[in-house]
């Protein structure tokens, strides 16, 4: 994928300069790695700077060591820190639906629509159409929950002129609501089924045990190890008319195949004996020698 290289530049000079400062400077990970990964200069000279690197899994700790010229032993995995919220079943908003007796379902577009990008996003395919298949099922609340960065690389790439997106929201008002607020904790918890086209929720979202439609853009970028893994526990479809068939299986007749599925790959990947969190109070423990 398309690296930003001026970002890049400007944090292997940081490392640098703290690196020769003598700092310990250590830098955690605050996603859950699902697509496969390119060698490139930016590892060998900024990670390779860092006193510690904690990655998030056994995948991404073999691909960093795999391409550290130096072999520098600074990469600990400790775990995801996203996931340690989610798996707490933490949420700072309020966890009651607005409707019980409706199933609620998120609909999570993804940003990568540049031909030299991730490749995920699909909104141009199915965005309209999945706003008609929230007006024809009305047993159903629905969330607009875009990637932050969606609206800026939709005009961008000419998906849609600020004028069309502005009435797709218009229209999305009449059936559901829109989320963009950082704390979605809490849309997962009250949710009963996601329809998406994006990459860390796949992993975040299993951790509800909640069913999953993956919405396939199929240029998109491989999937590492832990992607493939992962979206054997969801539904894949590839057009129009498998979407809503799916979507009706899961929705009204309430089948649900893949639930078993879910939760073993739950249990294989993020099963462990601390959370994220306290693996990296206790590695700063031991790396600083001091009693905290």
């Amino acid at each position: 994928p398309i690296i930003n290289w001026l970002w890049v530049r400007t944090m292997q000079r940081a490392a640098k300069k703290l690196h020769d400062r003598s700092y310990k400077t250590v830098k955690t990970q605050n996603i859950f790695s699902m697509a496969s990964m390119v060698k490139c200069d930016y590892f060998i000279i900024f990670y390779n700077k860092l006193f510690r690197y904690l990655c998030e899994n056994n995948t991404m700790h073999k691909w960093y060591m795999d391409f550290n010229k130096n072999k520098l032993n600074n990469c600990i995995n400790v775990g995801s820190i996203k996931l340690d919220i989610l798996l707490r079943g933490y949420s700072s908003g309020d966890v009651q639906k607005t409707d019980s007796s409706k199933i609620n379902v998120i609909y999570a577009p993804h940003h990568s629509f540049e031909k030299k990008s991730l490749n995920f996003a699909t909104f141009g395919r199915d965005g309209k159409f999945i706003l008609e298949l929230a007006k024809k099922y009305p047993q159903t609340n629905w969330i607009f929950k875009p990637h932050p960065r969606f609206r800026h690389r939709l005009l961008r790439n000419k998906i849609m002129t600020e004028n069309e997106y502005e009435n797709f929201l218009r229209e999305w008002k009449t059936v559901g609501v829109i989320c963009e607020d950082e704390d979605y904790v809490h849309l997962f918890e009250t949710s009963d089924l996601m329809i998406t086209d994006s990459l860390s929720f796949l992993a975040e979202y299993l951790t509800t045990q909640k069913p999953l439609i993956r919405l396939v853009n199929q240029n998109h970028y491989p999937f590492n190890d832990i992607g493939n893994t992962i979206v054997e526990g969801y539904y894949s479809v590839f057009s129009h008319d498998e979407l809503e068939k799916v979507f009706i299986d899961l929705v009204l007749n309430k089948n649900d195949t893949k639930k078993q599925t879910r939760k073993d790959i739950k249990d294989k990947l993020f099963a462990r004996p601390l959370f994220a969190c306290e693996e990296i109070y206790n590695c700063m423990k031991k790396d600083l020698r001091i009693e905290l």
